[in-house]
Parts: C-alpha cells; structure tokens; sequence
C-alpha cells in the first residue's frame, strides 16, 4: 500500500521539528528572563537585566513567550507549516526592529535588546525559512511521485 492509498502520512515533519525547537527556545527564554525581572515593570535599556547573554524585560518575555507559545501549539498541533512563514516574518520584523534599536544607543529600548538577541531572531528567521522551503520541497516531490505513479 502506498501512503496515497492509506492516507497521509502521521510522521512529524521537518517543519514540525524546527516549529517546536524555536518554541521551545523562545518559551525557556521568556520564563527565564521573567526569572530574572519579574512583573513589576516593563524597564527600558538596562545592562544589569540580562539572562546570560540576552536582554531581557518584561515586555521582551512576554512577546518571547507568546512567540514561543505559538510556535508550540502549531508544532503540536500540526499547524507548523502554517505558522512557519508567519513566525519567520515576525523574527524578521524583530531583527530589524533590534538593528533599528541598537544603532540608535539611546537607551530608549522597551525590549532592552542586545546583538545577541538580534542575532538570535535572524537564525530564528533563517530556520524558519530553511523548514518552510523544505516542506514546500518535500511536498512537491510528494505530489510529482503521486502523479507519475498513475
């Protein structure tokens, strides 16, 4: 039996690997930096509020987490080459805004990012893409086998 006469195949795909990699980046990134600052306010560019590498404030964990939330539930739910372009638009956006942000050094950062940051969401963004074309391979070699099978 092939996997057309069976029905689609159950096995997780690469994007679903990658989507669940950078969630789980993304989600250990904001409960640690939450750690590190807690709640108590959003703090602007500070270099004492720093988890490891990586600025952190509260307002950077929260767009960390609900970033690694959703890259989570669309790994787990199968919804990872859906959510794929649009999580590697939004580490795109957040590179460029962290550039923007670290050229200007005027301390007027909400996010407290440093380069490390940056350089974290353009491989997140580079992943992202890699999982996306792959699948979007993977899926045209299905599709082009399908077809000259019949």
């Amino acid at each position: 039996m092939t996997e057309s006469e069976t029905g689609p195949s159950i096995r997780p795909s690469r994007t679903d690997g990658v989507i669940l990699a950078v969630g789980l980046v993304y989600v250990v990134l904001a409960v640690a930096g939450t750690v590190k600052v807690g709640w108590h306010d959003f703090g602007w560019s500070e270099p004492d509020r720093v988890f490891w590498v990586f600025g952190v404030s509260t307002l950077a964990n929260v767009v960390h987490g609900v970033v690694g939330l959703v890259g989570l539930f669309a790994a787990v739910g199968s919804a990872a080459f859906a959510f794929t372009p649009v999580l590697g638009v939004t580490f795109t956006a957040m590179a460029a805004f962290g550039i923007v942000a670290m050229s200007a050094n005027d301390g007027g950062d909400p996010l407290n990012l440093t380069w490390w940051n940056v350089i974290l969401y353009v491989v997140s963004a580079v992943a992202c893409g890699y999982a996306y074309i792959g699948r979007v391979h993977d899926l045209h070699l299905r599709r082009t086998r399908t077809s000259a099978g019949r």
